[in-house]
């Protein structure tokens, strides 16, 4: 895992309790003392920014001041960011005593392709508890300028990664972590907590999983696609829609050319997915089977590049109107609202989306909007596909075989399939996320809205 530092905020006045915060005692340490010692075990650079001199030598951790003095938090993390050594940094109040180790270093886990990583907690952001890079310093840099004192007032510019409750709720099952003291009662309450015996245990079962959460846990079951009363391949995936998921993964393995091959379909109990096509199969050609980076197992043949051509047309799109349909797309997922750990994806027009489909593989969820598409007779040329998946060169593949001229992700492409999008003259959009978004290839269907 790569490395970071930890910056603790000092915080401002303390009107409301008229102390200063940090050096409040707890159990005979100061909430610093404690702070410092327990995050000295994750990190070897502890930043503590503050707006005056502090009255003690603070050991362990190297003293920072404040460019921007009673500013709020973002000008301390501003501050912090540009003293730290590391590229990313984990950013801590000043007044909060019980924070979890282990909270962290999973919240550290979750950064790749992101710039913020921060806990979502009743339905808001908790940004003093959060990972942050520096790549966000120019984006807080303006805001500060614009004398924007909200921490999250540059969200909606960088790639942020909210990570749900009942994920942190696995590490920290009361949330203490995110307790801070403003007032004299809270600090009072504060004693009371570390007076007591903190229980920290984990989430066993399904059964309370769900009690606590309100949550189901995300389905998956194995299901076989048998062709031609031969087996092909069983997929890790989300048992509903089926029958499109068959349809998609043989359209992009260029199995089939059209769904009307197709001469029965039918799903099983058993999620046994069988399909008869009019024509003889080719087995042997299917015997190679390749590991995809898929997060459901998911597998690819052997690819043929005969069956791929450059995607030609003359289609156009607003980046204003992306960003409508990324939106709706999110917040149409019904399984990730239920569940979590669900990938959507959907295939839309210039104006409105056609299709979309969700599943625990983001393959999956491709195949299955593709097929979605295919059995009701959608044409997908000049259309847009977005997906809150990775961009890998499988799902890039699947894409150019479906004729599809732009892919769109709230995450990153690979390098494979960047450089397949230029040969194949596919427009590929990542990190789409508020405002913003990355264009790597082909720019030129992106046209001003008028």
């Amino acid at each position: 895992m790569v490395g970071f530092s930890l910056i603790i905020l000092g915080g401002g006045k303390g009107e409301r309790i008229g102390k200063n915060k940090p050096f409040l005692k707890i159990k005979g340490k100061n909430i610093l003392e404690i702070q410092v010692e327990k995050l000295a075990r994750v990190s070897k650079e502890i930043i503590f920014v503050v707006n005056k001199k502090p009255l003690k030598k603070i050991d362990l951790a190297k003293v920072v001041f404040d460019d921007f003095p009673y500013f709020g938090p973002l000008g301390g993390i501003l501050s912090g960011l540009k003293a730290s050594s590391s590229y990313w940094n984990f950013v801590v109040a000043g007044d909060m005593p019980f924070i979890n180790l282990d909270l962290i270093n999973f919240l550290a886990s979750q950064r790749e392709d992101f710039d913020v990583v921060v806990p979502f907690l009743n339905g808001k952001p908790e940004p003093l508890f959060a990972f942050y890079s520096k790549s966000c310093l120019k984006a807080i840099e303006k805001k500060v300028k614009e004398g924007e004192r909200k921490v999250i007032s540059f969200f909606s510019d960088v790639n942020v990664k909210y990570v749900d409750e009942e994920e942190v709720r696995k590490y920290d099952p009361e949330l203490l972590s995110f307790f801070n003291i403003n007032t004299d009662g809270d600090y009072q309450k504060a004693l009371a907590i570390a007076g007591r015996e903190v229980a920290l245990k984990p989430i066993i079962s399904r059964k309370k999983a769900r009690k606590r959460f309100n949550r189901n846990l995300p389905e998956e079951r194995g299901a076989t696609i048998i062709l031609n009363e031969k087996e092909l391949v069983t997929l890790s995936a989300t048992p509903r829609d089926l029958k499109e998921l068959a349809i998609g993964f043989l359209f992009t393995e260029g199995i089939i050319e059209k769904v009307d091959e197709i001469k029965e379909i039918s799903v099983d109990a058993d999620y046994y997915i069988w399909v008869k096509v009019r024509k003889k199969i080719s087995f042997p050609r299917l015997q190679r089977r390749i590991l995809t980076s898929g997060c459901g197992r998911g597998f690819t043949f052997s690819f043929n590049e005969k069956i791929l051509t450059q995607v030609k047309d003359s289609f156009k799109v607003s980046p204003i109107k992306i960003f409508e349909l990324v939106k709706e797309t999110t917040q149409s997922a019904s399984l990730y609202r239920e569940s979590g750990g669900i990938h959507s994806s959907s295939i839309s027009s210039s104006e409105k989306i056609l299709s979309i489909k969700e599943d625990i593989g983001r393959h999956n969820s491709v195949d299955k909007v593709i097929g979605d598409c295919l059995l009701k007779g959608k044409l997908m040329e000049g259309k847009i596909l977005i997906t809150t998946g990775r961009i890998s060169s499988e799902v890039l593949l699947k894409a150019i075989r479906a004729r599809l001229p732009i892919i769109v992700s709230l995450s990153s492409p690979t390098d494979a399939s960047v450089e397949l999008g230029k040969k194949y003259k596919l427009t590929i959009i990542g990190y789409v996320r508020g405002k913003n978004m990355v264009v790597y290839t082909h720019k030129e269907r992106l046209v001003a809205e008028n």
